[in-house]
């Protein structure tokens, strides 16, 4: 996978982390060496025509963040945005890249936060208005 789209591929996966005030398994698990969770849960939702690509890409998103980040990540696959917004709220998914309606359910509901969004260097972030 070339560096541009690893890049891309990280910063969609980024777009989103799930807060919730619920405790978990990685929030009451003692912290590594260096200060971090234990694992990362990273959710996504496959397109239905394009199940094996974005599962493939995941894998690949997984694999370089556990690289990089230096814990392990665990894929959490959920069938549409209301079942992973739902798993935010458990705290069953860390991060996720959601489209502008989910991320606004999301904030709402399971506190989440958007922590990168995509965009150009000249042009600045890509926006949605409504």
């Amino acid at each position: 996978m070339n560096s541009p789209l690893v890049l891309a591929l990280l910063a969609l996966a980024l777009l989103l982390a799930g807060c919730s005030g619920r405790a978990t398994e990685a929030d009451t698990a003692p912290p590594s060496v260096n200060g971090r969770p234990g694992r990362l849960r990273l959710g996504y939702t496959p397109s239905e025509e394009l199940v094996a690509d974005r599962e493939q890409s995941q894998a690949e998103l997984a694999r370089y963040l556990e690289r990089t980040l230096g814990i392990p990540v665990e894929l959490v696959r959920t069938a549409s945005y209301g079942p992973a917004i739902e798993a935010m709220e458990r705290g069953d998914i860390d991060v996720m890249s959601l489209g502008p309606f989910a991320y606004v359910l999301a904030a709402k509901r399971a506190a989440a936060e958007a922590i990168a969004t995509t965009g150009r260097p000249g042009d600045g972030p890509r926006t949605y208005q409504s």
